[in-house]
């Protein structure tokens, strides 16, 4: 089925300045921003280079093999698509510029971002999604317990900085906690700022705590963000969103629906589906469910001691824990049990909740 390769194929010949971007466009440019550009690449906002350019680049560095390593969860296509945006006239000019990656153990940080000058004075600044790094998808759960987390304190100052330097107007993306990293970025950036930002692409990313939705700041920018999401959408539906959102028709089934490659497009529009399959629903509601009656400090307890555990196992990704697990089993195991005993009754009282949930909206969802 169609995807953003086929829609290169299609419309590659097509430049913005004969047709305005669009969202399949910024899905191109925000899975762009999986792959590792350190080495090419500068963090400066005042100096680029064209995709095209940085397409030869990254195809010809000594480290190729290295840099294409992206995680058992980031789609390897990513490469491809790098490659034949490339050669493309409607992407070879785009101006590349300030490329961060970070990871800061210490802090729970995980965060990286790219801005594409597509036409002069247009800007599209991409945030990362969560990578194949542990520390990575510890800031995630954190979400679930803090109001902001490093990430998204990141992203603010990375496009305070953006917009501080480039002229123009700005459209803010990114792909699973990308899309969270653009929602709150935009939000947040300072007010002089925020007007240049003309629209929010957030694909199928989580949403935010009520608590952090209700401020003013987000009010105000709910109607220019744009929220996508697959039928079976799992992380999209993470969390509270004030915005609305459309349903996007995928090819694959379950979790890997997340994987934008498996979104089908046509023309320069993704294909809508009708609605969200039952199992979505279902997971929503009962992870909705099980946040509401969990306790904000047991939520944190249950995380970072799920956290501790495969810590013990000095594994740094989830390729790592996959690749290795029947070796780190062992570790994960007596980590268990040298858990102290309060630390043990949090999470069983935890999952029972969770199985309590889970058949209460089971028995609603048959009514």
């Amino acid at each position: 089925m169609p995807n953003m390769i086929d829609y290169l194929a299609w419309r590659g010949d097509i430049t913005f300045h004969s047709s305005a971007l669009n969202e399949v466009d910024n899905l191109i440019f925000c899975d762009l921003t999986y792959l590792n550009f350190s080495g090419i690449l500068s963090d400066s906002f005042l100096y680029g280079i064209p995709l095209s350019e940085l397409a030869d680049l990254f195809a010809s560095s000594k480290d190729f093999d290295e840099k294409s390593k992206t995680g058992m969860l980031i789609n390897s296509k990513v490469v491809e698509l790098l490659s034949i945006a490339g050669k493309t006239e409607r992407f070879k000019d785009c101006i590349v510029r300030g490329f961060t990656d970070i990871i800061d153990e210490k802090k729970e940080k995980q965060f990286a971002a790219l801005t594409f000058t597509y036409m002069k004075n247009h800007h599209f600044i991409a945030f990362r999604g969560t990578d194949d790094t542990l520390i990575g998808w510890k800031e995630d759960f954190n979400m679930a317990f803090l109001d902001a987390v490093p990430s998204q304190l990141e992203s603010v100052r990375y496009a305070n900085r953006a917009m501080s330097v480039l002229r123009g107007s700005f459209i803010l993306g990114g792909h699973s906690k990308g899309g969270n990293l653009a929602s709150y970025a935009a939000a947040c950036a300072l007010p002089r700022y925020g007007k240049k930002i003309k629209a929010v692409y957030n694909n199928d990313g989580p949403g935010f705590q009520a608590s952090v939705l209700a401020k003013p700041n987000f009010q105000r920018m709910t109607k220019r963000i744009h929220t996508l999401i697959p039928q079976s959408s799992i992380v999209g539906l993470l969390l509270e969103h004030e915005e609305g959102f459309r349903v996007i028709e995928s090819t694959e089934t379950g979790i890997m629906q997340h994987d934008p490659f498996s979104w089908q497009v046509m023309g320069n529009k993704f294909i809508e589906s009708t609605s969200l399959s039952k199992e979505s629903i279902f997971l929503d509601k009962t992870l909705k469910a099980w946040l509401s009656q969990l306790p904000a400090k047991d939520r944190e307890l249950f995380i970072d001691a799920f956290f501790d555990v495969l810590e013990t196992t000095q594994a740094k990704t989830l390729s790592d824990l996959a690749n290795n697990w029947i070796k780190y089993s062992g570790a994960i195991l007596k980590a268990f049990a040298a858990m102290d005993s309060s630390t043990r009754d949090v999470i069983k009282k935890s999952f029972h909740l969770l199985i309590e949930v889970a058949g209460s909206v089971k028995k609603q969802q048959h009514r």
